[in-house]
């Protein structure tokens, strides 16, 4: 049987005031909690963060660059769980414990930021008249 049979005729049609009064009722849904809320102001925030990083990435030369490198970068370390090894506790067991080094230069990759581990030998690459681009000093050359 189809939907139109089995409703009763007296149902079927609705005038348009009627149609329209429902439309112009007030609201019975519950007023969102403050979360909810505060989940669409973070959600523009990160869009207008992911915009930035789109623009960065248009303006960055193009014999620099990854395609989208920075935009890449900041969907990855947007995603759930990709600030775990951040939240651990350091209580000094082996598997917990980060070379400074190794810190330094995983959290100047997680923010995009020129590796200052690795800074002194593109300096002297420079030096000796090898071109190095910029994404070699963010680390790019090293994945």
């Amino acid at each position: 049987t189809s939907l139109a049979a089995s409703v009763r005729p007296c149902c079927r049609r609705r005038s348009a005031s009627r149609l329209l009064a429902t439309f112009t009722q007030q609201s019975t849904s519950p007023v969102p909690k403050q979360g909810t809320l505060a989940a669409v102001g973070a959600h523009e925030a990160w869009i207008a963060c992911l915009a930035a990083c789109e623009e960065m990435d248009k303006n960055t030369p193009q014999s620099e660059a990854i395609k989208s490198r920075e935009a890449t970068r900041y969907i990855s370390i947007s995603q759930f769980g990709a600030a775990g090894w951040l939240d651990m506790r350091p209580d000094g067991l082996h598997h917990t414990k980060m070379v400074s080094a190794m810190f330094l230069t995983a959290i100047q990759r997680r923010h995009g930021l020129y590796l200052s581990v690795i800074a002194p030998t593109f300096v002297e690459k420079a030096a000796a008249g090898v071109h190095v681009t910029v994404g070699e000093y963010k680390g790019d050359s090293l994945a």
